[in-house]
């Protein structure tokens, strides 16, 4: 059996060489989490050309996916309880333990009963936190993910056209008779499981009928594997997760030793090639094997890239703010990128109603990302991000003389951000950050967030509200004439306080600026308008 790397690359770059995938180790892919199935899944698709399945795989992947996949959190929800479980039954067998020495004053006894009480507690505690903490999690899974890979394979011809019912029914005839002398593979399938119907009643018609052929599912995949290999002249990589005896010589902890002897036999006898020529690993044996080699980690780290990239651009606001936050990005843009200076010299003066003395950026609020492009670059993430704010502007205006006046505007910007993440060299990385040999790249240990670079360009204004101002429509007419008391404002005096139409008969209008001021005391037009004349 193939025991490191070398020897695993050494086989595979053999000519002709065939890597057959068990249905078991295609739906392993659902039974862990995502980075190791990620990275299961990947060592699969790096042998691509080499890869094929038989169609009863297909076939047994196609018909049990959705039950495996569901399994998983099954299983995890199912811990905790099979733990506590196990914990009563250990109390009862300590309680019936102690019951006589308890009765008969065993010396400190009382004290040791204490003791294993206060450590159960103990264990019931530890049980609780964990069963919380999984309750908590949701696990990011990948549905379809089998699928997609199973008619990647299909369209890529790398599925096996399988058998008609009567070489099935050849196959079953032999099964019998093999499975009754023990001969691999599948003689353990051989007693099919009782199935019970809703009432609780065993099923014998499901015994009888489908389960019981299922029981030759490992022959048929075992003959299509074979005659495969002879048609092709090929050597043969055979990837399992089942350990039953009817595969492996075990050894007497059920560890497994090499292949079935009965296989290589077979294996010679109907090829005609060596059995030098088969190699047998387990699921997990091939993967971890398979994350020493030059090809898997090249590959790996190249498309860990393209996910990330991917990942950074669906989600890009949640990951922005590992870096900085909305809040930081309106507090740090007007300094940056100097918005005062951008709206004094640039097109903000089309939009106003005087030409301002002073203008002041008090705050910017309602960021928003429009548009995100991230790419690697250079040994580099880049994000490009368009991002629009509205700018909360005052300015001051001196008009008619040296009256000043105030007017608040809402400006709505656009501008770029553009975020450098650094990528670590795939030599430079520590693949084993949490004690899991599988999770050989991810972006923690791929991206240097500690050296994030972050630029700002102004992109420019794209509307403006204004949002206070002494001629405001919404605030001038609303007040009572500054003389009569009685009357709406229509207009202004000269310093700016509301003036009603009849009242404003009794004094003198300046034609440009449109203030009232005292009768006779301006000429044709007031001081500040006459410089204009």
């Amino acid at each position: 059996m193939l025991k490191n790397s070398e020897e695993l690359i050494n086989f595979l770059n053999q000519e002709e060489v065939l890597i057959v995938l068990d249905s078991s180790a295609i739906l392993d892919i659902y039974k862990h989490d995502r980075a190791y199935s990620h990275n299961l899944l990947k060592s699969y698709q790096i042998n691509l050309d080499k890869v094929w399945v038989p169609n009863h795989v297909s076939v047994e992947v196609e018909r049990n996916q959705h039950s495996v996949e569901a399994s998983r959190k099954t299983e995890i929800d199912r811990l905790p309880k099979n733990i506590n479980e196990s914990i009563r039954k250990f109390k009862q067998n300590i309680s019936a333990l102690l019951k006589n020495p308890e009765k008969f004053s065993y010396p400190s006894v009382p004290t040791l009963s204490s003791q294993l009480e206060s450590k159960i507690d103990e264990l019931e505690k530890i049980v609780s936190v964990y069963k919380n903490q999984v309750c908590s999690i949701v696990e990011d899974r990948q549905p379809g993910i089998v699928s997609e890979f199973i008619e990647e394979l299909k369209s890529s011809g790398k599925v096996g056209e399988g058998y008609d019912i009567f070489d099935k029914l050849a196959i079953y005839t032999e099964g019998n008779i093999r499975y009754e002398l023990n001969i691999p593979p599948g003689f353990k399938d051989a007693k099919p499981k009782e199935k019970k119907d809703e009432k609780g009643k065993k099923n014998k018609k499901d015994k009888q009928g489908e389960t019981d052929i299922r029981k030759f599912g490992d022959l048929i995949i075992w003959k299509e594997i074979l005659d495969k290999i002879n048609s092709d002249r090929q050597s043969l990589l055979f990837i399992t997760s089942d350990v039953k005896c009817d595969w492996w010589e075990l050894d007497e902890d059920k560890k497994i030793i090499d292949k079935h002897t009965m296989l290589n036999e077979e294996f010679e006898k109907v090829t005609g090639l060596p059995k030098a020529n088969f190699e047998m690993l387990f699921t997990g044996t091939f993967f971890n094997l398979m994350l020493g080699t030059e090809d898997f980690i090249n590959q790996s780290y190249d498309k860990t890239i393209e996910l990330i990239v991917t990942d950074y651009s669906l989600n890009a606001l949640d990951k922005v703010k590992q870096f900085i936050t909305v809040s930081d990005i309106e507090d740090e843009l007007n300094e940056k990128l100097d918005l005062a200076f951008e709206f004094s010299n640039g097109d903000f003066t089309n939009y106003v109603e005087e030409p301002f003395t002073e203008l002041d950026v008090n705050e910017l609020t309602d960021t928003d990302i429009t548009e995100v492009n991230v790419s690697n670059e250079e040994d580099c993430l880049k994000m490009s991000i368009e991002l629009t704010s509205i700018c909360d502007v005052e300015t001051k205006c001196t008009i008619y003389g040296d009256n000043e006046i105030d007017y608040g505007y809402d400006v709505y910007i656009n501008y770029m951000m553009d975020i450098t993440i650094p990528i670590n060299e795939n030599e430079d990385i520590d693949t084993d950050t949490d004690g899991s040999p599988y999770l050989v790249f991810n972006e923690e240990n791929m991206l240097d967030l500690d050296n994030v670079e972050i630029d700002y360009e102004y992109g420019g204004i794209y509307q403006v509200i204004t949002t206070s101002s002494p001629f405001d429509a919404d605030d001038e007419y609303d007040e009572l004439c500054v003389k009569c008391k009685v009357r709406q404002g229509e207009y202004r005096t000269f310093g700016y306080e509301p003036l009603c139409s009849p009242c404003s008969e009794k004094m003198s209008p300046c034609p440009d600026c449109g203030l009232f001021f005292p009768s006779g005391s301006i000429g044709a037009f007031c001081d500040a308008c006459a410089t204009n004349h």
